[in-house]
């Protein structure tokens, strides 16, 4: 038996001076044999269930983290009318020798109104390139995970993600100087960009309110992700 679970009003902390809030997470879950006898008037927290998919989640990120080298953001987007925000991501691509996601990004242009395009920004940002599998192995070996994906999806001028369709005419771009993910001209409407990652028990989306910024800019050279 499968279902889910949506939480509600959730806020990421990563350190005192810096939180956002979460758009509803939603946590899907496998029922397996464990002798324990289903009360219904047990919230899903309050039992063994829960217990497993509560660390499980926990192992996943800490591997996500680790694996990707992700740390607090120093980095800002210089925007006084909007608090100057940190930039999303900063990931260093891992510790150890070898290729990282910056290895496939660096250098690089994709336009994302092809499908095949963004699929394949998808996969390096989600390890799952030939030159990347190692990485993605350890992640999901290290964090107990069956799923692991990092994605980008446009967000339409109603504040809609728009999951499994492109970018119209959005690119991104991997610079070469200093290793940064940006969105590159647009001839489209001045929409957001969300980053949305996905484990074994969560599906969680992060939509971006600096990548429009300023109405004039639409979303050029916004700066998505960085490593340092």
């Amino acid at each position: 038996m499968n279902g889910s679970v949506v939480l509600q009003k959730i806020k990421l902390e990563i350190n005192k001076d810096y939180s956002i809030d979460l758009n509803p997470v939603t946590m899907k879950w496998i029922l397996a044999v464990s002798g324990e006898k289903w009360d219904k008037n047990k919230s899903l927290n309050q039992t063994q269930l829960g217990d497993a998919m509560y660390f499980n989640t926990a192992m996943g990120i800490k591997s996500y983290l680790d694996v990707l080298g992700v740390k607090p953001s120093t980095k800002s987007i210089e925007s006084a009318e909007l608090g100057n925000p940190k930039v999303f991501l900063t990931a260093t691509g891992g510790s150890g020798s070898g290729n990282n996601i910056w290895t496939d990004l660096n250098g690089w242009v994709i336009h994302l109104s092809i499908r095949n395009s963004y699929i394949e920004l998808h996969n390096i940002l989600s390890l799952k390139t030939d030159k990347l599998s190692d990485k993605r192995q350890l992640l999901l070996t290290q964090g107990y995970q069956g799923v692991f994906e990092l994605l980008i999806w446009g967000v339409d001028k109603d504040g809609q993600v728009t999951f499994n369709t492109n970018f119209f005419n959005y690119t991104i771009t991997g610079k070469n100087e200093g290793n940064q993910l940006t969105v590159g001209n647009t001839s489209g409407d001045p929409l957001k960009v969300a980053f949305n990652l996905r484990l074994n028990f969560i599906d969680v989306t992060f939509i971006l309110d600096y990548s429009n910024s300023s109405p004039g800019q639409k979303l050029r050279n916004q700066l998505l992700m960085t490593d340092n």
